[in-house]
């Protein structure tokens, strides 16, 4: 039986908070990516410095230096970034997703909350009158 999650210091553990598909940066950003109403892209830095490839398979031991979870609101000159040291309760993380998406929302009825860009945001377009 694993024991909860409690704090995150390795690449596994971003794996076991996010649930990606594969353990590769571009399936761990894809997946913070999509599970945000927001778009939130997530990078990390090793300890040991190594620069890994999109699609390259990251051992789950790995340990992280910090990584980092923020969004940029389109329509908008707003960005939002928060970095995380390592052993970071995974409370925080949460916390600062819930509060990335209040910003980012706040953020982006401030530059777009016309009808136009109310539209937008559900996907249709607005027709000229």
């Amino acid at each position: 039986m694993n024991k909860p999650l409690r704090n995150i210091l390795t690449f596994g553990d971003l794996c076991r908070y996010f649930e990606p598909a594969h353990n590769t940066p571009a399936s761990l950003s894809r997946r913070v990516y999509k599970d945000t109403a927001c778009g939130a892209w997530l990078s990390f830095v090793p300890i040991n410095g190594r620069k890994y490839g999109e699609h390259e398979e990251v051992h789950p031991c790995v340990v992280l230096a910090s990584f980092s979870i923020g969004s940029v609101v389109e329509g908008s000159k707003a960005t939002f970034e928060r970095k995380f040291e390592p052993l970071v309760p995974v409370e925080a993380v949460k916390d600062w997703l819930e509060e990335l998406e209040r910003l980012t929302s706040e953020a982006w009825e401030e530059a777009n909350g016309s009808e136009e860009g109310e539209a937008w945001a559900d996907g249709l377009t607005v027709e000229e009158e």
